[in-house]
């Protein structure tokens, strides 16, 4: 009797969690505003298939939404099971719609996931858990054949595992059946990190070959780097190169934090070479401070002044400057303080969102363009019309189906 006691108290809980999570539910989705994308010149098809990925605070309330040209989603319009599952970045979600089998039981980013025509591709380094004793690192890696629907799966230990105190997943590349892991690796016996790509033969399902593209060490507590790989922006598709940019950061004694370097870097895949970018001076004052933008063998750098938007290119292989554009899109300083940008297909995407109307909750609308990348030509100008007051919008993605 005590058993079916039990089970009945468990699912009366089960009824109850489930019953004020639909309550729950239908007074979010009641006060949730309407977001709706207006035209002010353009194409309209350059929004026919765009989703914009963002975070929404209302009244205090956080909320996740994806906003289309047809209609507003929010996480809360989704079923238990959905929100239960949780929400995973949209280039994920449609790896999951497309390889539902592979996708299963694989956790991280989309640093950790690779597609192109041949494979579907991912790796992971898996690790025990303790700072005060060597940890085990092991590679976890799955890779797909779309052709064939077989699956090539290596399992091995990181070489010299004893050096590292952790080692984080950021790009997974394919080139010539050869799959490439690069990792940034915190160092155990000195305040250091390590930029390690992994090589694995996908014929032999092993690795065969690691080195180190980038290091820093140094046993001063006070100082350290902070090492980032840009490269996450651009999802899970093939890339030839890869971008690093390199701090070196100092505190003093009561704490103020003082930048002494910094310095971006460009790995090629193809050549396994890396080398420093020569910038000018106002541009490479620009590294950590806003995400640079990457096409093909050119580097983005974003600038915003007196209501324009300036982007100036710069040719890897040549290290000059072949771009210097600038679109006036007539935007307070507040809505240029950090605008969201992407480049997708030959085009650039920007989102600017007033930070002061954010501040004084009187956000009602959000700035957007897409412009050629070649030609600069705006092609849609447009804002994200939104309901009611005190509402923050923070943009997370843009994706085009």
């Amino acid at each position: 009797m005590k058993r079916y006691s039990t089970l009945i108290s468990f699912i009366t809980v089960i009824i109850l969690v489930i019953g004020t999570f639909y309550i729950q539910k239908s007074f979010a989705s009641s006060s949730l505003p309407d977001i709706e994308i207006k035209k002010v010149r353009g194409i309209d098809e350059e929004v026919n298939n765009l989703t914009i990925h963002a975070n929404l605070m209302n009244d205090g309330l956080y909320e996740q939404v994806e906003i289309t040209n047809e209609e507003t989603t929010f996480a809360s319009d989704e079923s238990f099971v959905e929100r239960y599952l949780g929400s995973a970045q949209p280039e994920i979600t449609e790896l999951q719609k497309k390889y539902r089998n592979f996708m299963r039981g694989k956790i991280g980013g989309i640093e950790f996931f690779f597609e192109d025509d041949n494979y579907v591709a991912y790796a992971d380094v898996v690790s025990d858990y303790g700072y005060s004793e060597i940890r085990n690192f092991d590679f976890s890696i799955d890779v797909l054949d779309k052709e064939t629907e077989d699956n090539i799966k290596i399992t091995e230990q990181v070489p010299n595992k004893e050096n590292f105190s952790y080692i984080w997943v950021q790009d997974v590349q394919i080139h010539d059946d050869e799959l490439m892991v690069t990792t940034v690796n915190d160092l155990r016996e000195s305040n250091g990190t390590e930029v390690y790509v992994y090589t694995f033969s996908l014929k032999e399902k092993k690795l065969i070959s690691d080195h180190t593209i980038l290091n820093h060490t140094n046993d001063n507590p006070n100082s350290w780097v902070e090492m980032r790989l840009n490269n996450a922006a651009y999802g899970s598709e093939p890339l030839e190169w890869l971008l690093l940019s390199k701090e070196e950061m100092t505190h003093d004694s009561s704490g103020m934090i003082n930048e002494q370097e910094k310095s971006l870097y460009v790995y090629n895949y193809e050549t396994n070479g890396i080398k420093e970018l020569d910038l000018p001076e106002g541009l490479s004052k620009q590294i950590g401070f806003i995400p640079l933008l990457m096409d093909s063998n050119t580097i983005y750098f974003p600038t915003h002044d007196n209501g324009k938007v300036g982007m100036t290119g710069i040719d890897i292989l040549t290290q000059e400057i072949t771009i210097d554009q600038t679109f006036d899109l007539n935007l307070s300083a507040e809505q240029l303080h950090n605008p969201y940008l992407k480049i997708m297909d030959g085009k650039i995407y920007m989102i600017a969102v007033d930070q002061g109307q954010m501040m004084t909750g009187t956000l009602k609308d959000v700035s957007l363009m897409i412009a050629d990348l070649t030609t600069f030509e705006v092609l849609y100008e447009g804002k994200l019309e939104i309901e009611g007051d005190n509402n923050e919008l923070y943009i997370s993605n843009i994706t085009v189906d």
